[in-house]
């Protein structure tokens, strides 16, 4: 998968998982473009799975650091908009 205007900091993501308890990781999406983009963190369970902030909109050559919240394994979606 190409990533020509953003990196994904790191690219596979791993939970330490305990049931019924809360784990937490950092994500970095970075803008490599010379454009403004906008992003949105998208949960295939949002009861269980979070992610702040979860939309935005970041500056040419900008990063932004995420907290990714987890209380089962799930799978999350980025949507880039250029």
């Amino acid at each position: 998968m190409s990533f020509d205007l953003v990196d994904i900091i790191p690219r596979d993501v791993r939970f330490t998982f305990e049931p019924r308890k809360q784990s937490s990781c950092s994500i970095r999406l970075a803008n490599k473009s010379d454009k403004c983009v906008a992003f949105k963190v998208k949960t295939t369970n949002p009861k269980k799975y979070s992610v702040r902030p979860n939309v935005g909109i970041f500056s040419p050559k900008a990063s932004r650091d995420f907290t990714s919240n987890i209380l089962v394994t799930t799978y999350y979606l980025v949507l880039i908009v250029m």
